[in-house]
């Protein structure tokens, strides 16, 4: 009989088997500019809207944020992930070996990989930054244009 941590873990291992194949999948120059143009058009078309057209968004926001406030948590955690995801591919192509998982068994192995580590540490933290940067940066452009 499955408990209800197992349905939970399932889902875990599903995301994260997500998330790694598109890291994986950034490892090829092609498809990392491919996810740039996309993420970078999505985001583009936020930032459009949220310039162009404020008062809609903020009307359409507070009406989602009335009815359902987990939509609009939603609606937030998508600007996010766009800004995080596009931060991640722009620092993929300034460290493209960042997932690169070769272990050689030499004698400085060790430190390799550590240092490896600290350095997607540093990339993921700066890309989880620039997700929040973007969203706080879109609230205060939404702000100051209706304001």
């Amino acid at each position: 009989m499955r408990g209800f941590w197992q349905e939970d873990s399932d889902d875990d291992d599903k995301f994260a088997e997500t998330v790694n194949t598109s890291v994986d999948a950034m490892s090829d120059r092609r498809t990392l500019l491919r996810f740039i143009y996309i993420l970078g058009t999505i985001n583009l078309l936020i930032w459009a809207s949220v310039l162009f057209v404020p008062a809609a968004v903020r009307d359409g926001f507070s009406r989602v944020w009335n009815v359902n406030q987990k939509i609009s948590m939603i609606v937030l955690a998508l600007v996010f992930g766009v800004g995080m995801w596009l931060t991640y591919a722009l620092l993929r192509l300034k460290f493209p070996d960042i997932e690169d998982q070769r272990l050689d068994h030499s004698v400085m192995a060790s430190f390799a990989y550590q240092s490896l580590s600290i350095k997607r540490f540093k990339v993921w933290s700066l890309s989880a930054v620039g997700g929040i940067l973007n969203v706080v940066l879109l609230i205060l452009a939404d702000i100051a244009r209706t304001a």
